[in-house]
């Protein structure tokens, strides 16, 4: 706030909100070519399928409740939990396939 002023307050709350999910996608996106390499293409847009249908489904609940901040944290919480599945699912692959000995 003393670098840009007052009014850049609600830009510094959205990105301090968006964080976490930024963070935990930074940690999943390389995992998530891999999904390509291991041929998991069906997997991948299951995942991404998911992602735009809670975007969508938070959006909603957020305009219907009349609160924007509602559906930026619902973003937040169920998209971080999609990527944290693809890191989990990716840590699978990766164990898995490197004791077969690929």
């Amino acid at each position: 706030m003393t670098i840009f002023g007052a009014q850049w307050s609600t830009a510094g709350q959205i990105a301090e909100a968006l964080s976490p999910l930024y963070f935990i996608r930074l940690l999943a996106s390389p995992l998530s070519s891999s999904l390509y390499v291991r041929n998991r293409m069906k997997i991948d847009l299951i995942g991404q399928l998911m992602f735009a249908a809670s975007s969508l489904a938070s959006m909603v609940i957020g305009w219907s409740l009349g609160d924007p901040w509602v559906a930026l944290r619902l973003i937040v919480v169920i998209n971080s939990s999609i990527y944290a599945m693809y890191l989990a699912y990716g840590w699978r692959i990766a164990l898995v396939e490197s004791s077969r000995g690929y």
